[in-house]
This record gives C-alpha cells, sequence and structure tokens, in this order.
C-alpha cells in the first residue's frame, strides 16, 4: 500500500475505530458478569441456579455472594435446608439504561454488541428466598409466612407497573396494554400459587406444641 492511499484510508479506520469504541459503551461500563449475593431465611441453605435448563452456579452455603453472566434471560434459584421445603424463586433480568447511551453513542451497532454480551440487561444485586418449613408450629406462623409471601408478590407487581407507566410515555397504547395484562396475569399466577401453597402447608398438631 502507498503512503499516500494510507493516509487517506487513515481517517475512515480512525472513524471505525471511535464506532467500535463507542458502540460498546454499556459493555465497558456495566460488564457481561454481576455480583449477586445469595440470602435465604433463614439461612445455611445450599442452592443452585439455573438458565435455560443448564447450572449457572452453585450456592454452597446462605448467605454467599457469587458472579454471574449477565442475560436476558430467567434465572431459577432453588434452595434447600434441613427442616424447610426446596423453595425456587425466579430472578428476572431487566433492561439496562446503560443501552440508552449506547443507542446515542453507536446507534444499531452499540445495541448489537451490548445484546450480544448480556451488558443490556441486568439481575437483582441481592435475591431473599424464604424458606418454607416443612412443618409450621402453629396455623399463625403459617399465615405469617405466606402473608409475607403475598406482600413481595405485590410490591414487585406494583414497582413493574409503576416502570411501566413511566416507560410507556414513548410507546405505543397497544403495547402498554399488553405489558400491563401480562404483569397483572403474573402477579394474580403467582398469588393464586402462594395460596395454594397455603391449603397444602402442614401445621403441627396441637399436641405436639405443648
Amino acid at each position: 500500500m502507498g503512503i499516500s492511499r494510507g493516509l487517506a484510508l487513515w481517517p475512515a479506520l480512525v472513524s471505525l475505530g471511535a464506532v467500535v469504541w463507542l458502540s460498546s459503551c454499556a459493555t465497558v461500563t456495566s460488564g457481561t458478569t454481576q455480583t449477586i449475593g445469595i440470602v435465604s431465611e433463614p439461612g445455611g441453605a445450599t442452592c443452585e441456579m439455573r438458565r435455560d435448563g443448564a447450572l449457572l452456579a452453585s450456592v454452597h452455603l446462605t448467605p454467599e455472594v457469587i458472579r454471574i453472566p449477565r442475560s436476558k434471560n430467567t434465572i431459577e434459584l432453588t434452595c434447600k435446608r434441613d427442616g424447610y421445603e426446596p423453595t425456587t424463586e425466579m430472578v428476572e433480568s431487566k433492561f439496562s439504561g446503560a443501552t440508552i447511551g449506547n443507542v446515542l453513542a453507536g446507534g444499531l451497532i452499540g445495541i448489537a454488541v451490548d445484546a450480544a454480551s448480556g451488558a443490556n440487561n441486568f439481575y437483582p444485586d441481592q435475591v431473599t428466598v424464604l424458606m418454607q418449613p416443612s412443618v409450621f408450629a402453629d396455623e399463625v406462623a403459617r399465615e405469617a409466612f405466606f402473608g409475607r409471601l403475598r406482600e413481595r408478590v405485590q410490591k414487585r407487581a406494583q414497582d413493574d407497573l409503576t416502570m411501566l407507566r413511566y416507560q410507556c410515555a414513548s410507546k405505543p397504547r397497544e403495547f402498554c396494554d399488553a405489558d400491563t395484562a401480562r404483569l397483572t396475569a403474573k402477579r394474580d399466577k403467582d398469588l393464586a400459587d402462594i395460596e395454594a401453597r397455603r391449603l397444602a402447608a402442614r401445621v403441627a398438631p396441637t399436641a405436639n406444641r405443648r
């Protein structure tokens, strides 16, 4: 390649490098992995995290902090402990605002880089698993436990619906209505599942409480 031709190509190479650098904005600022604190109540549980059916990570004894790759896919977290029912918590991934900067900086190339790396999604910093006793000491303890579960589901649904209303300012009405219906249906299903578990839960016989 002649010197004159190399000089002519230099601006194009610089521009290409700038695009690649800018387009990896979320990847650089957020990374492709993150840490999650796994907590159980009570502590001392062993847990497995699975994503798309494959084992992602193991928690030897809660509480523990682990590092996992980011992804848009939901994680299934199952914890076990003596005296308690195996308990599964679905850990959902959410869209990261870092990718918005990528749209401004790198356009579609930036979105593609973040989507491929997982940097445009994130999981909660901490997940708390409420372990269900194999046998409740009494009905009061049973109702208090399932009451906490209902409160968690309702709070998550309310937070998601609040965020959706904020996002709907720039989205077509039909998409917002569909997302609202989806979130509401999920909340109702989760509450129905909790009620089924409550009805099936065992309570210690009265004689055993003395």
